[in-house]
């Protein structure tokens, strides 16, 4: 059973490790005039705050929603700021910046009390290089192991779909930042029970980014086009989506029915019993 105590000491050997590997990161991070340098700035000036508290004190997936923060606005005055009845993450000026890693559901309120007055970006870390390291009970780390799964920008429309009714908003935009990061999870010890059949060996503690691998916009909502990758097929079904880009068909299906309700996808003649689609001319 994992007590309080427990879990604030491995997150400090999580934040003790994850220091240490930056050390050099830490003396120069002065640099900031590149997007990747403004984004290891922002790594650097969070390590330090971890550093100088002995202990990671951003549990639950936080740190690297810190780090997002401080590196879209440095200067915290514009952080946590209250907008009517909800707090945005960023405020400046007209402008208003909600992070968010999963569950866009969760958006639907703030959206409708921020869009008729703001411009809003919602933005979406995504993994783009993820090293697994195992923390044993006691305290040991594993060697960092490349995770074999890598998350293409076309899966972001599983989260686009709980906003769908959104996005034609003019004012409403989507950033998504590839973030380069090693993930730190708990072994579970022998006798604790696991949920479901495949459920792993053990649990999330922390997700510390290392790098920015990438930083796209996407301001109207044909620009979501650019989700799929390359351009598929001039007529495609859901499943070839999914073969041709690499992802799970889940994927694809919730991919179609966004952009078929943006009207930037339509359908043609069924193919059997599949139904094919195609994109929307911009002249159309």
């Amino acid at each position: 059973m994992m007590t309080q105590k427990n879990y604030r000491d491995f997150a400090e050997v999580v934040s003790v490790s994850a220091v240490s590997g930056d050390s050099e990161l830490l003396s120069s991070v002065g640099c900031e005039q590149t997007q990747k340098e403004r984004f290891l700035a922002a790594v650097g000036r969070i390590l330090r705050e971890e550093k100088s508290r002995q202990g990671i004190g951003r549990l639950s997936e936080k740190t690297l929603h810190a780090v997002i923060k401080d590196y879209i606005e440095p200067d915290r005055s514009f952080h946590e700021v209250k907008v009517g009845s909800r707090v945005a993450d960023i405020k400046r000026d007209d402008r208003i910046f909600e992070i968010q890693s999963a569950g866009f559901h969760l958006l639907r309120d703030k959206l409708d009390e921020f869009l008729p007055e703001s411009r809003v970006t919602v933005v979406y870390p995504l993994a783009a290089t993820k090293y697994i390291i195992k923390v044993s009970s006691d305290g040991e780390l594993s060697k960092p192991r490349k995770s074999p799964r890598s998350m293409a920008l076309l899966t972001v429309f599983t989260e686009l779909y709980k906003i769908r009714q959104y996005l034609s908003f003019a004012n409403l935009s989507l950033r998504v930042i590839g973030v380069d990061m090693n993930e730190y999870r708990l072994l579970r010890s022998p006798g604790q029970k696991r949920k479901g059949r495949f459920s792993s060996d053990s649990v999330r503690l922390e997700r510390m980014p290392t790098a920015l691998a990438y930083d796209e916009t996407f301001s109207c909502p044909r620009d979501y086009l650019r989700l799929l990758g390359a351009a598929p097929p001039d007529a495609f079904t859901v499943k070839e989506l999914a073969s041709f880009s690499g992802v799970r068909g889940r994927h694809a299906y919730f991919a179609v029915n966004v952009l078929l309700s943006l009207g930037i996808l339509e359908r043609c003649p069924n193919r059997g019993r599949e139904y094919v689609y195609r994109i929307v001319s911009p002249t159309a």
